[in-house]
């Protein structure tokens, strides 16, 4: 009962900010994916329908193949100029992960990740979530906020991509239900699936040299290529070098120019999110990762 109470009151407080407040600035995580963009694009929504002024940031231009999600062409600053009020942060475990990093004390935290550190000043923190695009879903539900088929399309887009089409363990009945009202509400699956699931060629170079580099250590699948490769690339790799039969875990390393080591981790089995919080990293139980710089 306390802990019903007690998210009440941060879904009162969270009302009562966005309706008090002049301005704030939405930020998420380095390297967002969808998953993050959906969530960002949401609370700009949602700033909009409370008229509350507000500014989205981001690290790096947002690429063309996003520019299917509602806000995605609003205007994007890639610095903080503004003193705003309030930041909100999304789908970000860690005040350290953020890609810039405003005054705690000034920051509202929301996020679905079992890590989350709680580091804002209000944190609305749901680990039953899948993923943070259904936690703000739940959020838009519990404060009667209108959802457009735009919104709804973005929502749908965050669930469907961090749970890798849906074919994550944790997507369950109310997950289903989310998408079945989601659609009701105007979310197209046939734009959402067709926009998500583009290969570029440059994508399935990566692809080949993944796969190509490969190798099976005991009972888990490895490779290791040289080259700084984008979110796309490391999703669509990871996911095909987990998907080779009797492994449990899958392991890619890409090292850039610099010596920086990205790892990431997929496994159906085992979770890799406690092994990725050893090396400082973070994600999820069955897709994480973790980035180290080499030593000469």
């Amino acid at each position: 009962k306390f802990k019903i109470i007690k998210s009440i009151l941060k879904l009162i407080m969270l009302r009562y900010l966005f309706e008090n407040t002049k301005s704030i600035g939405i930020i998420g995580h380095q390297n967002p994916d969808i998953d993050c963009l959906s969530s960002i694009f949401a609370i700009a929504d949602i700033s909009s329908q409370l008229n509350t002024d507000f500014q989205i940031y981001l690290k790096k231009p947002l690429p063309e193949k996003y520019s299917f999600l509602n806000y995605a062409n609003h205007h994007i600053d890639l610095e903080i100029k503004s003193n705003h009020c309030k930041f909100i942060s999304v789908d970000c475990a860690n005040y350290k992960r953020l890609m810039h990093h405003p005054d705690p004390l000034k920051l509202i935290n929301i996020d679905h990740h079992k890590s989350n550190t709680n580091y804002g000043s209000l944190n609305i923190v749901d680990i039953s979530s899948n993923s943070t695009s259904q936690l703000i879903f739940k959020l838009l539900q519990n404060q009667n906020l209108h959802i457009s088929k735009d919104l709804a399309n973005n929502i749908l887009a965050g669930i469907y991509a961090d749970t890798l089409s849906l074919q994550t363990k944790n997507v369950n009945s109310e997950v289903l239900r989310t998408c079945s009202k989601l659609l009701r509400l105007g979310a197209s699956l046939e734009k959402v699936v067709k926009n998500l699931n583009k290969i570029s060629f440059q994508n399935l170079k990566t692809l080949g040299k993944v796969l190509l580099n490969s190798k099976i250590h005991k009972n888990y699948a490895k490779s290791r290529i040289h080259g700084d490769l984008n979110k796309d690339h490391l999703r669509i790799s990871s996911y095909y070098l987990n998907q080779i039969p009797n492994t449990k875990m899958s392991v890619l390393m890409t090292e850039n120019k610099k010596g920086e080591v990205r790892t990431s981790l997929r496994s159906d089995t085992i979770s890799v999110h406690e092994l990725a919080k050893k090396f400082n990293g973070g994600g999820h139980q069955t897709a994480s990762g973790f980035e180290y710089k080499k030593l000469n």
